[in-house]
């Protein structure tokens, strides 16, 4: 007897909590389609989706602008390093490839130094090649070690 009365109460008090849900979610239809002037809450999801599909859109511009800031001052970096005379290039500290090896980044510096070595071919002797190439091959081993 006990089980049953305690089963009327609930169900009683779950039908006064949905049915007061129903009514504020109503009223906010009835806002919502003033403000869409439609009578569809599906409508208003899909209006609601659009809304945050656009403003996600709209974001994206600034990662792109982001990326693209990036890889230009890389290129030009890049460039600036390729112009290096051999000296400045390989051994000034703070320039050449010591920058992205000061850095730890250590895929950079070796690329730079195979790209400088592949852009100054024609100009550089045997022995600056050889340094060059052992300095490119200790930092490739450095890099498989982390």
């Amino acid at each position: 007897m006990k089980k049953m009365f305690l089963l009327i109460v609930l169900s009683i008090m779950f039908l006064a909590c949905t049915s007061s849900n129903s009514t504020d979610k109503s009223t906010e239809y009835k806002s919502n389609d003033q403000k869409y002037g439609t009578d569809d809450w599906r409508d208003l999801k899909d209006k609601n989706k659009l809304e945050e599909k656009s403003s996600l859109m709209s974001a994206k511009p600034k990662v792109v602008n982001k990326e693209k800031e990036f890889i230009d001052s890389y290129l030009k970096d890049l460039e600036k390093n390729l112009l290096l005379s051999y000296k400045e290039f390989n051994e000034t500290p703070h320039k050449g490839w010591r920058v992205y090896f000061e850095s730890k980044d250590y895929i950079s510096a070796q690329k730079l130094i195979d790209a400088y070595i592949s852009k100054h071919k024609e100009t550089l002797n045997k022995l600056q090649i050889e340094s060059l190439t052992k300095h490119s091959d200790e930092i490739k081993a450095l890099s498989n070690k982390e």
